[in-house]
């Protein structure tokens, strides 16, 4: 809660002229990395509601890139149960947005992977399952910097 509060901060910094504040991906990723460290179990749903809202507070300001779709699925598996179905149906929607985007790294499948039940996890990768691992189709990855 407290990295978000400071979100808001530099967002209202920003609006009230100060254009150094404007926050970019690197603050919005650093929120979604603090959610993804949430250990109280009373403060895990209210954890996931931040990072949900984060998400979507990101594309008004920014683009999202492969760590901040990584990240996102490393807190949702932390914050919620595995099999809880909203969980699911967040990370499955956040995950065809990364696929959408070309933003679909390593570490977005093998968050993927801890995260989605099985039944998820295959419906949305398990085409792409090999001997060797996963092959990422370059379409999904097409934008991954670095």
């Amino acid at each position: 809660a407290k990295s978000f509060e400071i979100l808001h901060r530099m967002i209202d910094s920003y609006l009230e002229g100060n254009a150094a504040a404007k926050p970019g991906t690197f603050a919005f990723n650093a929120v979604l990395n603090a959610c993804a460290h949430t250990r109280p179990p009373g403060e895990r749903l209210e954890g996931f509601t931040i990072l949900c809202k984060t998400l979507i507070l990101l594309r008004d300001w920014t683009t999202p890139d492969h760590t901040t779709y990584g990240t996102f699925l490393q807190a949702s598996s932390n914050l919620l149960p595995r099999d809880e179905a909203r969980k699911l149906r967040v990370v499955e929607a956040v995950f065809l947005s990364c696929v959408e985007e070309g933003q679909c790294g390593q570490m977005v499948v093998r968050n993927l992977k801890n995260v989605a039940s099985p039944e998820l996890y295959d419906a949305l990768v398990g085409r792409f399952v090999t001997e060797d691992g996963l092959d990422i189709p370059l379409r999904w990855r097409r934008n991954v910097a670095g």
